[in-house]
């Protein structure tokens, strides 16, 4: 009886951490300025950013959200003047992948035009919540 209840819990809790983590994919959080990187595009070599905003991605060869996000982001910032879409390949950067903690493909951080980190997204992101980032962007509510 006490084996089962251990199991019981046990059970419970790793499908509340599971829903957890599940839940926050896709989502765009917000960065605090201390842990944003002024220099991303230094660090990244991405040579040209968008005069509004740029959307940089880290991908891998194997992951199909990846591909998914780059379709939908394409789209997005061909809607939106002054935006652009930069994919990296995750393995090629590892430096930057430890130095700017990314977890999982996809990764996609949102930089205002001075190249300076305001938010990101990991896992597969949902079109409404990249659309609104955006917005709020090029609305300097960022």
């Amino acid at each position: 009886m006490e084996r089962s209840l251990s199991i019981f819990i046990v059970l419970c809790a790793v499908l509340a951490v599971g829903y957890l983590l599940q839940k926050n994919r896709g989502v765009f959080r917000k960065l605090n300025p201390k842990d944003s990187q002024s220099e991303f595009n230094k660090l990244l070599e991405v040579e040209e950013l968008g005069n509004v905003g740029t959307l940089v991605q880290f991908s891998t060869a194997f992951c199909s959200s990846c591909r998914s996000n780059k379709l939908m982001l394409n789209e997005l910032v061909k809607k939106y003047p002054g935006m652009k879409f930069k994919e990296l390949d995750a393995e090629s950067n590892l430096a930057a992948i430890n130095k700017l903690n990314v977890t999982a493909t996809p990764t996609v951080f949102l930089l205002n035009k001075t190249g300076k980190s305001v938010g990101k997204f990991s896992g597969p992101i949902k079109k409404d919540q990249a659309k609104l980032a955006v917005e709020s962007l090029i609305q300097n509510t960022l």
